[in-house]
């Protein structure tokens, strides 16, 4: 909070607002009150955003991720969400001796569309909300062979002695600080003939998974509140992107880092809105 910084701040926030007061100033007799009302809180409200996007990002990142837990299972009425998951379960192609890890497993989704064909899964969340839900289905199924931990991904991995025949990270990476760190980890704890089955956001916004549930199930079937309140939450986690609390890095930087650790990286599909890319990696043995 040095003098330059906030004589940086003042100046750039009087930049955003100036074409607004000018509505409000020098042009309130042709502008109609409504108009005017739209320009200053047009600016109030940037002005309330970008205080929070510098100052408590941290903090609002939290309160998302526990609001997310309660309503993320709205998606289950959501066209992309449920294609998404299938195309996962289809990829993996689990076996009945296998040991899956599903890291970032949310509210446990994916891992109920596994759990049925492999030996065991392993469970990794850091959100008490998501794994609220999740510990909440496995009751009402009388599931046995899913072992939940509450942790942090890479502090997971780090600390893990295991390796796994699949390893599931939907939509993970984006969120994950040192990326790169977590992909060392992973790679180790992935055995000889392991895969990994990775989805990744390139990009952030709702609009094309709108376009895309709106074509097989019709915009009515949106307005549910549960899925009204995720839209809200994507659009602000779109946001906390910009402060590089999100990483909605592109396809090409990803594979180039799998390779750096001697891994192969195989496209699969875009899919989520063409918003994800779906891919495996395999390691090179030799």
């Amino acid at each position: 909070l040095s003098i330059n910084f906030i004589l940086t701040f003042v100046f750039y926030q009087f930049l955003i607002a100036l074409p607004y007061l000018y509505l409000v100033l020098f042009a309130s007799e042709q502008t109609p009150a409504f108009v005017e009302l739209i320009a200053v809180s047009s600016v109030i409200v940037g002005f309330i955003i970008t205080i929070v996007r510098l100052f408590f990002a941290d903090q609002v990142n939290k309160i998302l991720w526990n609001v997310y837990g309660n309503v993320y299972d709205g998606l289950l009425q959501f066209y992309p969400y449920v294609t998404l998951q299938n195309k996962v379960a289809e990829v993996t192609q689990v076996e009945k001796d296998m040991h899956v890890l599903d890291l970032g497993c949310g509210s446990g989704n994916q891992s109920m569309l596994l759990y049925e064909n492999c030996h065991k899964i392993t469970a990794v969340d850091n959100a008490t909300s998501m794994l609220k839900q999740f510990k909440k289905k496995i009751k009402k199924n009388s599931i046995q062979n899913i072992d939940i931990h509450q942790s942090d991904s890479l502090e997971f991995m780090k600390n893990n002695q295991e390796t796994f025949d699949r390893i599931v990270l939907v939509n993970v990476l984006y969120t994950v600080e040192k990326r790169k760190e977590l992909i060392v980890e992973l790679l180790r704890s992935l055995k000889p003939n392991g895969v990994l089955v990775i989805t990744n956001s390139d990009t952030g916004g709702n609009n094309s998974l709108i376009q895309e549930h709106a074509r097989e199930r019709g915009y009515l079937s949106l307005l549910r509140p549960k899925l009204i309140a995720i839209f809200i939450i994507d659009s602000l986690i779109s946001e906390l992107a910009k402060t590089g609390h999100f990483s909605f890095v592109p396809e090409e930087q990803i594979k180039a880092e799998f390779e750096q650790q001697n891994a192969t990286y195989s496209f699969v599909s875009r899919c989520y809105g063409d918003m994800n890319i779906l891919f495996t990696v395999t390691k090179n043995n030799h």
